[in-house]
C-alpha cells in the first residue's frame, strides 16, 4: 500500500484508485447529477414563487438543494409542523390534503396532487406551520432547499415576500366546504 493520496500500486506498477477514492468519485458524480436534476426542475418555474426568480437565483438554489427519496404513503410534511425547507417535486407524485378539526372531529380532505416541478412548504420561509399534509403516492424524489439557503440566495427580492403572502391568503379565501363545516362546529 502506498500512502500517496489513498491509492495503491497495481500489478503492473500503475497507480489505481483505492475503493475509498472510487466511492467518493461516484458520490461526487451523484451529487453533480442531482444538482442538474434540481436545476432542470426549478427552471420549469411552475410555482408563482419560482416565476419571479432570475436564472442566477435558480442556479444558486439548485446548488443548495438536497434530494430526498420517499416510498409510497410516506409523509413528507405534516399539517401543523414547522418546516425548515422549501420543497420541490423532482420525480413522482404527491398528495396534499388539508386537515380540519381536532381529535375525534378531525376531517382530512384531499386538496391536490403535486407532480414534477410543483413546490410546497413555502410557509417555512415565513416561519409559519405547514397548512397541509403531503405524502408520497408512490416512489418519489423531493428537493429540499433549507430556508436559510433560500433567504441567502434571494437576498432582498421584495417580490418573493409578496408572492408568499398572496398564496397563503388565497388558501384562506378559498376554503372548502369541509373547512367551513369544521369552523362552524368549532372543531
Amino acid at each position: 500500500w502506498s500512502r500517496k493520496q489513498g491509492r495503491r500500486e497495481g500489478r503492473e506498477g500503475r497507480w489505481t484508485p483505492s475503493r475509498a477514492t472510487m466511492s467518493s468519485t461516484s458520490d461526487m458524480d451523484e451529487m453533480v447529477e442531482n444538482r442538474k436534476k434540481i436545476e432542470k426542475v426549478l427552471q420549469q418555474r411552475l410555482s408563482e414563487l419560482l416565476k419571479i426568480l432570475t436564472d442566477r437565483e435558480i442556479r444558486n438554489l439548485s446548488n443548495k438543494g438536497k434530494i430526498h427519496r420517499f416510498d409510497k404513503d410516506q409523509v413528507i410534511s405534516a399539517h401543523g409542523e414547522l418546516g425548515d425547507s422549501l420543497k420541490c417535486v423532482v420525480s413522482g407524485s404527491l398528495e396534499a390534503s388539508s386537515i380540519y378539526g381536532q381529535g375525534a372531529n378531525e376531517i382530512s380532505q384531499r386538496e391536490l396532487t403535486l407532480g414534477r416541478g410543483n413546490t410546497f412548504g413555502e410557509e417555512a420561509i415565513l416561519d409559519m406551520p405547514c397548512v397541509m399534509t403531503v405524502k408520497a403516492l408512490g416512489p418519489c424524489e423531493v428537493c429540499y432547499i433549507h430556508v436559510q439557503h433560500f433567504r441567502s440566495v434571494i437576498g432582498k427580492n421584495a417580490d418573493v415576500n409578496a408572492v408568499l403572502r398572496s398564496s397563503l391568503t388565497w388558501q384562506e379565501k378559498h376554503k372548502s366546504p369541509l373547512q367551513i363545516l369544521a369552523q362552524v362546529l368549532n372543531c
